[in-house]
């Protein structure tokens, strides 16, 4: 009997819900389509290089309050950046685009952050393993 209440309480304990979602994915000329099926392609001619960052969330349907998103981005070269958007649905997405000059320049992205806040607290987070807060000296 005991086996099976121990396996009931880690099933029980170890599901929960992850309400923010982060993504990176490196954006390459071999990643068009008519590379792989050989068709002509204006964006070969001149095509994208850099990375993409997704955030996606789902909000439970339960909370009643306005929410913001905050992204910390830390790049390569050092450089941080604070994004902050007002949430006016319960889930949705938003891609930041690091691409071509930008992307060159900032050394791409290195880390980032992400969390909402709402109702004077945080609701969901979500952290690269890589960050850190930056201490200044």
């Amino acid at each position: 009997m005991k086996p099976y209440a121990l396996l009931l309480l880690l099933l029980l304990s170890s599901c929960s819900r992850n309400y923010v979602d982060v993504a990176f994915v490196n954006v390459h000329p071999r990643d068009l389509a008519s590379c792989h099926v050989r068709t002509p392609d204006p964006r070969k001619v001149c095509p994208s290089v850099g990375q993409k960052l997704y955030v996606s969330w789902g909000l439970p349907k339960a909370n009643p309050c306005s929410a913001t998103l905050h992204v910390y981005i830390r790049y390569g070269n050092g450089e941080q950046e604070h994004i902050e958007e007002p949430l006016d649905a319960k889930g949705g997405s938003l891609t930041i685009c690091l691409l071509n000059d930008d992307y060159f320049c900032k050394c791409g992205f290195e880390s980032c952050y992400v969390e909402i806040l709402g109702n004077g607290g945080p609701l969901a987070c979500w952290s690269h393993h890589l960050w850190e807060e930056r201490l200044d000296l």
